[in-house]
């Protein structure tokens, strides 16, 4: 097996690995959304970004300008990303997939930046089993 539900599979016998790949589901929805052209950037969300249900908009002309975008499609193609093979972004996107039924101009250009993120990784693999000697993991305790 080469490639299953959007992800490349490759496996190595004698190191009982298997890596998992979404380059080429990634190069799709770069393409779907028409971001062939921006740059990538360094993180998948904004570090000082602050994104909350506030931010909504309330006004008519506000929610027909809001009304036309494809933010519930671009965030479950980023979940399905997310879910898959790049837990980097999970956390992000899970905060982004709080604003599916009115978004703001705000959250979608946050998934915009984490798409332009996966852009920039998209060679990156979720590589499974094999010996591993030392594993580190690291988190901010004060919820940032």
């Amino acid at each position: 097996m080469h490639w299953t539900l959007g992800r490349g599979v490759a496996g190595v016998r004698n190191t009982h690995t298997i890596s998992l790949s979404q380059e080429e589901y990634i190069n799709d929805l770069v393409e779907r959304f028409g971001l062939q052209n921006v740059t990538a950037v360094a993180n998948p969300l904004e570090p000082s970004a602050v994104l909350t249900k506030d931010q909504r908009p309330t006004t008519p002309a506000g929610l027909q300008d809001m009304s036309g975008n494809k933010y519930r499609e671009l965030i479950g193609s980023l979940q399905y990303v997310a879910l898959a093979t790049r837990l980097d972004i999970r956390f992000g996107i899970s905060k982004l997939d709080q604003f599916l039924v009115n978004p703001a101009q705000i959250h979608l250009d946050a998934a915009l930046r984490a798409s332009r993120y996966l852009k920039g990784t998209k060679k990156c693999i979720l590589n499974l089993g094999g010996d591993v000697a030392d594993v580190a993991g690291f988190t901010d305790s004060e919820g940032r």
